[in-house]
């Protein structure tokens, strides 16, 4: 083979950052609302009683809804940032810790705020791992060999 043709079998890192990013900044998303949506109705008039895990977001909670949204709106759009920039094996690495981690912040909220169990998790996570596969793998693969 030689170094100016790629073989089939290679992946366009670059191309699969980009394209996950977008599946990153949708389970941080998940997360962030999540978190919003399962605050007690106390939290919106006094907002020393909210509820996360989170000791630093705990924190940026605390201070008010605007002050987190803001917060999470940077956090995210720096996030997309960073991952886009980056060199590819830290881009994709952070990206990774990214969605481990906000899958798990999420996935928490949908097993003991709402009731869903360890089941809401593991449909949560089949349906993450559906995206990072649809929406990372789709192009230019060629089907394995059994």
């Amino acid at each position: 083979m030689s170094p100016s043709r790629p073989s089939t079998a290679e992946i366009d890192v670059r191309g699969l950052v980009r394209r996950l990013r977008w599946v990153m900044a949708g389970v941080i998303l998940f997360d962030m609302a999540a978190t919003f949506v399962g605050q007690p109705a106390s939290y919106w008039s006094n907002p020393s009683t909210v509820h996360e895990g989170n000791r630093l977001f705990h924190w940026v909670m605390s201070q008010g809804y605007l002050v987190a949204l803001l917060v999470d709106a940077v956090y995210l759009v720096g996030s997309v940032f960073l991952v886009s920039i980056l060199p590819w094996r830290l881009g994709l690495t952070l990206l990774f810790a990214l969605v481990l981690g906000h899958y798990f912040g999420g996935s928490t909220w949908l097993c003991f705020r709402y009731g869903l169990g360890a089941q809401g998790m593991v449909l949560y996570g089949l349906l993450v791992a559906a995206a990072l596969v649809t929406v990372g793998f789709h192009m230019g693969m060629k089907h394995p060999q059994k």
